[in-house]
């Protein structure tokens, strides 16, 4: 069973949370995926700037403590926190458990977060070549509980973009959160970039998210964890795989 570094998925987590949320805010900006230009990527972050950096702590502060924490801790942390009213940056520092596990998230989001204020989507090579990452003994999750925090994380952060607009009607066409899940994924399911490309790939989207995940068995534990999510925010059954 392959390994993940904890520094690799919280990356992972931080680029999932900005090309999820950004999409859907742009998407209330009436902007088909398929249209998207970078100045719309700008545009979008300029309007809603003051937003981001709330919707990003909420979205941590229900992610993280499952990397960081068992869940008997985070449940006390959280009461703790309601009681004093703790401010949320506080309360984040402490489910990271570590300066440098801290100071990482800050850093990449400050990448993700310059980048895409400049409309520009930060590619695989920088990311991989930038995220920040320590020596420090923080460990390893399985790639299955990886994959598992991307696909959550991809369908949390999309639906409080669409909120953070004002959407109160949640309809999720059926291709959307899936893509953004896999193009996510692969960042933990490969330790440095891959040619996303190909004519099979190109004219085929199944094959594309297979490619990204590494495997079908990989593609179905992703399906999963966006099929729970959606449960949970829902109430619904789930949604249609793709």
């Amino acid at each position: 069973m392959k390994k993940v570094n904890k520094y690799q998925l919280l990356a992972a987590m931080v680029r999932t949370f900005f090309r999820s949320y950004m999409s859907a805010v742009v998407r209330c900006e009436g902007i088909k995926d398929s249209d998207v230009e970078l100045k719309d990527i700008k545009n979008a972050m300029v309007k809603h700037c003051e937003k981001i950096g709330d919707a990003f702590n909420r979205e941590m502060l229900t992610a993280l403590p499952i990397l960081t924490m068992k869940y008997e801790d985070a449940a006390r942390l959280y009461e703790e926190a309601y009681k004093n009213n703790t401010p949320l940056v506080d309360v984040i520092k402490k489910i990271c458990q570590s300066e440098n596990f801290y100071k990482a998230m800050v850093a990449d989001y400050k990448m993700n977060f310059e980048t895409m204020l400049h409309g520009v989507l930060l590619s695989l090579e920088d990311h991989y070549g930038t995220y920040a990452r320590y020596d420090d003994g923080t460990g390893d999750v399985t790639l299955d509980f990886a994959l598992r925090q991307v696909g959550r994380l991809t369908m949390f952060s999309y639906i409080r973009g669409l909120l953070d607009c004002k959407v109160h009607r949640i309809d999720l066409d059926n291709d959307t959160v899936p893509l953004l899940a896999a193009c996510c994924a692969a960042t933990v399911v490969y330790d440095h970039p891959i040619d996303m490309t190909g004519d099979d790939c190109d004219h085929e989207l199944k094959l594309f998210l297979i490619k990204c995940c590494g495997s079908k068995e990989n593609l179905k534990i992703l399906d999963d964890s966006l099929d729970e999510a959606y449960r949970q925010i829902s109430g619904m059954p789930g949604r249609k795989a793709v």
